[in-house]
């Protein structure tokens, strides 16, 4: 299973983007839901959840997009990333689309 780091989903965040990192080589290879995430997953966390940062704390996915008003502790984040912006479900969904759904290229078949 191919895994994705920062440099890969770096091109789909909003300009603005702010990610805050422990760990340069902390990677996901899979999207789950909030409460069903591993180490290996990228999850989002919608701007109206209460308790942001205890949930940042408490999740085992290494990767978390939330928005901007969560405060992150620089000691409190060990092997996970943090992905602070505005908009943090668009951003989660321009991830999904740009890694994970396959592109079809259309073409004419050659025996048409």
């Amino acid at each position: 299973m191919k895994e994705y780091s920062v440099k890969d989903i770096k091109q789909f965040l909003e300009e603005n983007a702010e990610i805050i990192s422990s760990d340069e080589v902390v990677k996901f290879n899979n999207v789950k839901e909030l409460n069903a995430a591993d180490n290996s997953s990228l999850i989002w966390i919608k701007p109206a959840k209460k308790d942001k940062e205890q949930i940042i704390q408490n999740t085992k996915a290494c990767f978390i997009i939330c928005d901007k008003s969560v405060s992150v502790p620089e000691n409190g984040i060990k092997n996970k990333v943090i992905i602070k912006v505005n908009n943090p479900k668009l951003n989660f969904i321009r991830i999904l689309e740009g890694l994970f759904v396959e592109k079809i290229i259309p073409e004419i078949h050659s025996t048409s």
